[in-house]
């Protein structure tokens, strides 16, 4: 997609599952994006770089909310804040408990996707998630249990008309549009189950929907 659009990727880095330092690849993401900088405008590694010079550079941090909480203090520590570098996210930016815990400095000015309906007061993602922990008392971390909640729910709002065979259920769920669910809302597009989002600008904790 990126490259269909003109943007070059500069570099992809992965991590452990469950690390909680990411000095080396911010650093390293840091780098790649000035040496690439750099070469397209013609300069050298000793030439003086101004901020106002570079071309618009973006670090892409598609993280589940669970690590929001760990990289996002980490990319203001190393700076990459104060380079011209935007940081673009996905829905794990805009979880509702990634704004109530994480420091609003740290996500202030991140460009990342929502799904549409996690702004309101009292929604399905904030029902499902104080009675999954109300019932297993624990704090619920995982964008899982609820993508599995809105599986069955699917499936069952599939059923309600009384399909049975295997093409009639498939012929009802394709016909599912804007379900609400505990991850958002969905309909069925062309055999594919997708939910609704939008691009945000995240400005002190509040959702501004971009364009």
């Amino acid at each position: 997609m990126s490259r269909s659009l003109g943007l070059p990727i500069v570099g992809r880095y992965a991590y452990q599952v469950g690390a909680t330092f990411f000095g080396e690849e911010i650093i390293e993401a840091q780098n790649a994006l000035r040496a690439a900088e750099i070469a397209a405008l013609g300069l050298k590694e000793d030439d003086t770089l101004h901020v106002e010079m570079l071309e618009p550079v973006a670090l892409f941090l598609p993280i589940p909310p669970e690590d929001v909480e760990f990289i996002a203090p980490q990319i203001v520590h190393y700076g990459l804040d104060t380079l011209a570098i935007d940081i673009l996210g996905t829905s794990g930016w805009t979880d509702p408990q990634v704004l109530e815990t994480v420091d609003l400095r740290h996500t202030t000015g991140v460009v990342a996707t929502s799904f549409v309906g996690r702004t309101e007061d009292r929604n399905t993602s904030i029902q499902f998630r104080e009675a999954y922990e109300r019932h297993f008392q624990r704090s619920l971390i995982s964008g899982v249990p609820a993508l599995g909640y809105d599986t069955v729910l699917l499936l069952i709002e599939g059923l309600k008309g009384g399909a049975e065979s295997p093409e009639e259920i498939r012929i009802a769920i394709e016909g599912l549009h804007e379900i609400e669910g505990a991850a958002g809302i969905y309909s069925l597009v062309d055999g594919r189950i997708l939910r609704r989002t939008e691009v945000v600008y995240i400005d002190e904790g509040i959702l501004l929907p971009v364009g």
